[in-house]
């Protein structure tokens, strides 16, 4: 059985059962997936935005982070579900420019 540990311990994802699971919510930091919470329901929503929460000020600070729904479409192309994405919040980082005064 493999795990990921994710964002300093808080969570560890069991990546062998997640072939299983036909929905799910990814925590993703510049692109790559850093969490994940199964099957799409309110409490995993609730679970991903407290990642986001906890994290985005200090370890994933200036970094673009997004929740995305995973689920798998029920046409198949090639006898294999294809699965689909779909953002459900986003978060970029704020720069804002100070002009200093003389």
């Amino acid at each position: 059985m493999s795990h990921r540990v994710c964002y300093n311990r808080l969570m560890i994802i069991e990546t062998d059962k997640m072939n299983n699971v036909e929905n799910w919510y990814e925590v993703r930091v510049d692109g790559e997936k850093v969490a994940a919470f199964a099957p799409i329901s309110r409490g995993a929503l609730a679970s991903a935005f407290k990642v986001i929460e906890v994290t985005r000020l200090d370890l994933y600070r200036g970094k673009q982070m997004q929740i995305v729904a995973r689920y798998e479409d029920s046409s198949y192309v090639a006898h294999r579900p294809r699965r689909r994405s779909e953002v459900i919040h986003e978060e970029n980082p704020t720069v804002i420019e100070v002009e200093e005064t003389p």
